[in-house]
C-alpha cells in the first residue's frame, strides 16, 4: 500500500508539472502570435534590465560574467562565441584563419549584416570597434 501511495503522489506531481508546462506553453504561443502582428510592433523605446549584481557597464574589456553578461548579450552580438567545450562558433563572423605564427588573423564576416540604423556591418566597422576597445 505504501508503494501505491508513493506512486500516486509521484503521478500527481508529474501531472501538475505537465499542466504547468502546457499552460506556460500556450501563454508563450499566444504572446508570440500577438507580437508577430503588425499592430504589436513598436519601434524605439526603453529597455530595463534587472540584475542582482553591480553592473560593470557596456565595456567588453571589463570582466563581465553572469547576469551582467546576459544583459550585454541582449544588446550586443559578438563576432564569435564559445561552446561549452570551448570551441569557437561564428556569430557575426563565419570563421577566422590565423597566420602561421598566430600574430595575425583573417576574420571572415557573414554577408548582408547591417546595424539597426541600416549601415552595413563590414570590415571598416569591425576595425573601428576593435581599435576603440
Amino acid at each position: 500500500m505504501f508503494k501505491t501511495q508513493k506512486q500516486r503522489a509521484l503521478r500527481k506531481r508529474v501531472a501538475s508539472v505537465l499542466a504547468g508546462v502546457i499552460c506556460l506553453s500556450s501563454l508563450s504561443t499566444a504572446s508570440v502570435a500577438a507580437a508577430g502582428s503588425p499592430e504589436a510592433v513598436k519601434r524605439g523605446g526603453e529597455v530595463t534590465v534587472g540584475i542582482n549584481e553591480p553592473f560593470a557597464g557596456l565595456c567588453y574589456t571589463a570582466l563581465v560574467a553572469g547576469p551582467a553578461l546576459s544583459a550585454m548579450s541582449a544588446v550586443f552580438e559578438g563576432l564569435f562565441t564559445k561552446t561549452a567545450t570551448g570551441e569557437p562558433i561564428g556569430l557575426l563572423a563565419s570563421h577566422a584563419v590565423p597566420s602561421g605564427d598566430f600574430t595575425k588573423w583573417n576574420i571572415y564576416l557573414r554577408p548582408n549584416i547591417s546595424f539597426t540604423n541600416g549601415q552595413p556591418m563590414n570590415a571598416d566597422a569591425v576595425i573601428e570597434n576593435m581599435n576603440y576597445w
